[in-house]
């Protein structure tokens, strides 16, 4: 990536360590505790902290704000939050940061009793939801990771003041 000077090439590239950095995170974690189960917030925040250090540009103020519960999840299943988060905050930053230098994301985790449930927010300019279900390959691949893997629903909400993706999952 660094070697690069095409910008769109540079980009592919970014994108594609930051979705390798947040499966191995979740492997990292795991080989530390010598456990099966990982905690969900630390998870989520090192995956903001290193989507947006390969992601957001130099000149872009992006703040992201992980809040919420605090519980444990198994590795397959903190790997497949860990991938379908880094993708929201991915297209946050892409599609609703765009022309803009500064911009803030909400990751809220809320830990239920059969189903927990994590919130993705920005401040972006948001989209046109039909428009986007219909051609978005990555939205549609998290979409079925959500489904398939995390046995859970996937809801987006967009409009002029930003975006809110919501997902659960079974516990």
């Amino acid at each position: 990536s660094n070697r690069v000077d095409n910008d769109y090439l540079k980009k592919s590239f970014n994108e594609s360590i930051s979705r390798n950095h947040s499966s191995s995170v979740t492997h990292l974690l795991w080989a530390q505790e010598g456990i099966d189960e990982v905690d969900i917030k630390s998870i989520l925040k090192m995956i903001s902290k290193n989507t947006l250090d390969y992601i957001s540009t130099s000149d872009q103020s992006i703040e992201v704000n992980v809040s919420g519960d605090n519980f444990s999840v198994n590795s397959d299943k903190a790997t497949s939050i860990a991938l379908v988060v880094n993708e929201l905050i991915q297209n946050s930053i892409e599609h609703g940061f765009k022309d803009r230098d500064h911009g803030y994301i909400e990751i809220i985790i809320y830990k239920g009793e059969i189903h927990s449930t994590i919130s993705v927010e920005d401040d972006g300019s948001g989209f046109n939801v039909k428009d986007i279900k219909n051609n978005s390959l990555g939205l549609n691949i998290v979409e079925q990771i959500v489904k398939d893997k995390l046995e859970g629903d996937f809801i987006i909400d967009s409009g002029k003041e930003g975006t809110k993706i919501v997902f659960d999952f079974k516990n």
